[in-house]
């Protein structure tokens, strides 16, 4: 009885979960549940050995054409306690590839509020980690065959505005819209001097054609904008930590 929701017809995938999140007292655990629709969230309380489902969506995301998100969630794979003390979980390769935010993620399951973080672009979401330097920063992955790595400055302490850059290997000369196995990048360079190209401009507006913030079930709009810029495409790139090297450095593993 202190299981993850099991959405139902889903097969193997019925209750899956990955990543996981700790509170900073290290008396919880969050488990995001990794399913197709009916998404949610799990809180372990480690001293009481209990587990509860903090809430689940309807599982309307699958219902055909007609079917909507708004109340569905799909495969949360990364969670992230923040440094204001909310919880980021983001959607990997169901939903619309968006972050939503658990506002008061110790409250009771029945006064859990949430809410779409409308500053991430919508990718194939994967590991998501704040800066360990720069407090005003946080990264994340696409876990895609042709899946870059993302930057976001908040100017405000809740990142809900700021601005999002991509990653540019400046020896990379393969094609950015295509995956890594592709022909034409195979032996194509991805290390090296980069640079973090602009997605948006400072005040969050999109540089691109696609905008990186659509929600669509049918693909991911921040990765049709990172093509747009050249971004460089990695092979399912997977988890985000932020570390501190010896010379002071800030310095990103993925």
């Amino acid at each position: 009885y202190q299981s993850v929701v099991r959405a139902p017809g889903a097969g193997t995938a019925a209750s899956m979960w990955d990543m996981v999140a700790f509170d900073d007292e290290g008396e919880n655990i969050f488990i995001p549940h990794e399913t197709p629709f009916g998404a949610g969230v799990s809180r372990y309380n480690i001293e009481n050995d209990f587990n509860e489902v903090l809430f689940s969506g309807d599982n309307s995301g699958v219902r055909g054409e007609d079917g909507t998100w708004e109340n569905d969630y799909g495969a949360f794979d990364p969670a992230t306690y923040t440094p204001y003390g909310t919880l980021l979980l983001g959607e990997e390769w169901s939903g619309e590839g968006r972050v939503l935010e658990v506002l008061n993620p110790h409250a009771p399951a029945h006064l859990i509020e949430m809410v779409e973080k409308e500053s991430f672009a919508n990718v194939s979401q994967e590991g998501i980690r704040f800066g360990k330097i720069f407090d005003n920063t946080v990264y994340y992955v696409d876990e895609d065959r042709s899946g870059s790595i993302y930057k976001f400055v908040a100017k405000d302490t809740y990142f809900n505005e700021g601005q999002t850059f991509v990653l540019s290997v400046k020896a990379f000369d393969g094609d950015a819209t295509k995956n890594y196995n592709d022909e034409s990048n195979l032996d194509a360079q991805r290390t090296g001097k980069a640079r973090w190209i602009p997605l948006t401009n400072k005040k969050g507006k999109p540089l691109t054609a696609q905008n990186p913030f659509e929600n669509a079930a049918t693909f991911r709009a921040g990765r049709i904008a990172a093509d747009e810029l050249g971004a460089t495409p990695f092979g399912r790139p997977e988890d985000v930590e932020v570390g501190v090297l010896a010379n002071g450095n800030e310095v990103l593993y993925f």
